[in-house]
């Protein structure tokens, strides 16, 4: 199987999405490889980076998953070794 690494950012305006942003990340923790998390106190937002190194559908729809979760806002970028 082809893997690319790809980074997922993530920014969460509503902590209630939290946990089941954290449902998803955890269902996917076998491609992930780093992960950074860093709340902006000030602003009531949360700032995350997701770094997976995973075939290019695993990509597709942990993206996808964490599209559709309220107040949360999310962009990934792949390796040029693995266009989507």
């Amino acid at each position: 199987m082809k893997t690319c690494v790809a980074l997922i950012g993530i920014i969460v305006e509503n902590y209630k999405s939290v946990d089941a942003l954290n449902d998803i990340l955890h269902e996917n923790r076998h491609a992930i490889i780093g992960r950074l998390g860093i709340p902006h106190r000030e602003k009531k937002i949360s700032v995350m980076s997701i770094v997976l190194d995973t075939d290019d559908e695993t990509i597709k729809k942990v993206t996808s998953d964490i599209s559709k979760l309220d107040g949360v806002k999310v962009n990934s970028i792949i390796s040029d070794s693995c266009a989507l």
